[in-house]
């Protein structure tokens, strides 16, 4: 059984299939996104634990690379950051 981390593309599915609520309470049951903060590239410390949620993707854009951001009942599916920060990874089983 293999895994990947999800590209933006699949991150932007997931936000759009829980905004129009496709399936949303079979996804709940199988994917878990703490609140896990992210770590600070300028600083190296953990920060915004419980309150702010960042999920790396496969997709780079340059410099940076795309990710999942949430807090707040606010979702970014599309965002991006530099790559040096301190995002986590959730991989998805194909």
């Amino acid at each position: 059984i293999w895994y990947h981390v999800p590209s933006e593309a699949e991150w932007s599915w997931i936000y759009t299939a829980w905004w129009w609520g496709a399936n949303w309470l079979d996804m709940s049951n199988i994917l878990r996104l703490p609140m896990s903060g992210i770590r600070s590239f300028s600083t190296a410390s953990v920060i915004d634990q419980g309150a702010y949620g960042g999920y790396w993707s496969s997709s780079p854009n340059g410099s940076y690379a795309y990710n999942m951001l949430f807090f707040s009942g606010v979702i970014f599916p599309s965002s991006d950051s530099y790559r040096a920060n301190g995002y986590a990874v959730r991989c998805f089983k194909n």
